[in-house]
């Protein structure tokens, strides 16, 4: 999963997908785009039980 906006961790069967656009982490159709393929392939992984979503302002 290669992804410009969106970075993903897995621990302990938690997925930590950080939203990691500049200015407030706007939802753009990009960071939406990557967001949904992100959910898609987590939807599908056996390993991961629970999802945390957050972004960062930097």
């Amino acid at each position: 999963m290669m992804n410009r906006f969106i970075k993903v961790e897995k621990r302990n069967h938690v997925a930590v997908v950080r939203m990691n656009q500049s200015m407030l982490n706007r939802l753009n159709s990009e960071v939406m785009y990557e967001l949904q393929e992100t959910m898609n392939e987590l939807q599908h992984d056996a390993s991961v039980g629970i999802y945390c979503i957050y972004g960062r302002v930097l």
